[in-house]
């Protein structure tokens, strides 16, 4: 990353969460920007948690629709 000029931890950093889903960028920009972290994180948390749940009931509604006996 001698491009932007970053050491080898934060290229190693962006290259991590560029390949990790679920707005973990997110989180890093916040604190590269001066935000509140801790907020940042808990609403990652709250989002990963909710499509989780919707997801099972998107299936649950899917195969009600589909199948039927």
């Amino acid at each position: 990353m001698k491009l932007f000029g970053l050491s080898g931890g934060l290229a190693l950093g962006y290259f991590a969460s560029g390949c990790a889903p679920g707005g973990g960028s997110s989180n890093m920009y916040t604190y590269l920007l001066g935000g509140d972290v801790s907020l940042s994180v808990t609403m990652t948390f709250i989002s990963i948690t909710a499509s989780l749940g919707n997801r099972l009931v998107q299936m649950q509604m899917l195969d009600n629709s589909l199948i039927c006996v």
